[in-house]
């Protein structure tokens, strides 16, 4: 442990004290004020690596262990500082905790107590102040993956600029992470909203989606595009986070953009062809889309490897089944969509969801099913669509109990009120 001398604090006359101090006391505040440099970082622009140094204090190699450690007693927010030489030329850093540990070790301060700094200077590797955040990130990936504190210097040309420690990199990512994905939460929940109601004259559609991780693949779209013609879309892209997110941002576009009076079948091939060019295959992407024509009530289904498609008829769920070679996008390089056209009754419910309904699992590994699913449509049948979408969630996170959202969930429901 350092020791400090005692000040002397003789009585005076008027019953006040005046502290005498030693020479070498007298001394010790002009140290502590020069001993410690700062470097001055012009001013920072854009994601430079300098952005997230946590220190620019230096001292000079010749200054001796007992004044750094009595400075640094006494400026116990400085955990580390760089080195440099006279001509100043950066020599390394000093870690305050390594340099305690050091002087605390038996015959510790004796050795080393009036000896230079010089001795005890780690050197580390130096990065320029303006470099790129991200690249050296990348060039530190192996010390941040062992989650051991290291420290850089940062400099420009030979002169030093500050340092930076892998806890820095990881605070600094870890946060950006965490604003990048709030944005993302926020711009998705714009395109795929947690709920959209669409009612007509003979009909009633209601979409929901609830991503398991906030942001996610599922993506569904219902839109009239031409008098008495409709087009409802679900699908679902393979993976979870962020990289699904941006694909389903991807078809949100094209779903936007493109003219259906053209057909159904010219959309799926340029959604393929974009897909698979893309990605290369390491990305799919499974859907319906249902051309509905209010009129007549015949939805013409395009499925492209989806297959949960449902009918609520007569209070009985039945599957719908197209009868023709379904396949997901993106797997292959052409791809061509044959509607399928299905007639349908007054107060016929037809339900689109993706499969994280479904296998949705509980704490003893049970998935919700197709069963339950029936069950809870039946029950909430003539309380409108609303009601029974709301009833479904309500169902389903009651069902998962403290069992995670295993993936997300998305639904259209198309109720038919007339026929004509």
């Amino acid at each position: 442990m350092v020791k400090f001398m005692t000040s002397i604090t003789p009585q005076t006359s008027s019953g006040t004290t005046v502290e005498t101090l030693k020479p070498e006391e007298q001394a010790s505040p002009s140290v502590k004020r020069n001993l410690l440099q700062c470097a001055s970082p012009d001013r920072i622009r854009g994601e430079v690596i300098g952005k997230i140094a946590s220190s620019y204090y230096y001292i000079y190699n010749d200054v001796t262990i007992e004044a750094l450690a009595e400075t640094l007693l006494g400026n116990e927010s400085v955990h580390a500082l760089g080195v440099i030489d006279r001509n100043e030329k950066i020599q390394g850093i000093i870690v305050r905790k390594e340099l305690f540990d050091l002087l605390g070790q038996q015959f510790g301060r004796d050795l080393y107590w009036h000896k230079s700094v010089e001795k005890i200077i780690r050197k580390v590797p130096c990065y320029n102040f303006n470099r790129n955040l991200f690249s050296v990130s990348e060039e530190i990936s192996d010390y941040t993956a062992k989650k051991t504190m290291q420290y850089f210097l940062l400099s420009v040309g030979d002169r030093f600029m500050g340092i930076f420690s892998t806890r820095d990199m990881m605070y600094y990512l870890s946060d950006m992470t965490s604003r990048d994905l709030n944005l993302a939460k926020r711009l998705q929940r714009s395109i795929v909203k947690e709920e959209s109601v669409l009612n007509g004259e003979t009909f009633n559609i209601v979409g929901a989606s609830h991503m398991a991780k906030g942001v996610g693949g599922d993506f569904y779209h219902f839109a009239r595009y031409a008098p008495h013609q409709y087009i409802l879309s679900v699908f679902d892209v393979s993976g979870k986070g962020i990289s699904a997110s941006l694909l389903s941002t991807i078809i949100s576009g094209m779903v936007q953009f493109h003219d259906f009076n053209n057909g159904i079948s010219p959309f799926v091939k340029k959604l393929n062809n974009y897909i698979t060019v893309t990605f290369e295959l390491e990305k799919f992407i499974t859907g319906v889309i249902l051309d509905f024509d209010e009129t007549s009530g015949i939805i013409t289904i395009h499925d492209m490897g989806h297959s949960y498609i449902y009918i609520l008829r007569n209070s009985t769920l039945h599957r719908i089944r197209t009868n023709k070679q379904t396949i997901p996008i993106g797997i292959q390089a052409e791809l061509t969509s044959k509607g399928v056209p299905f007639q349908l009754k007054k107060d016929d419910v037809i339900l689109i969801i993706t499969d994280g309904v479904e296998e949705q699992p509980n704490e003893y590994g049970e998935e919700y099913g197709n069963r339950r699913l029936a069950n809870i449509l039946q029950r909430n049948r003539h309380r409108g669509l609303i009601k029974m979408k709301n009833e479904l969630l309500y169902n389903l996170h009651e069902f998962r109990h403290t069992q995670p959202q295993y993936d997300d969930i998305t639904m259209v429901m198309l109720e038919y009120i007339s026929e004509g």
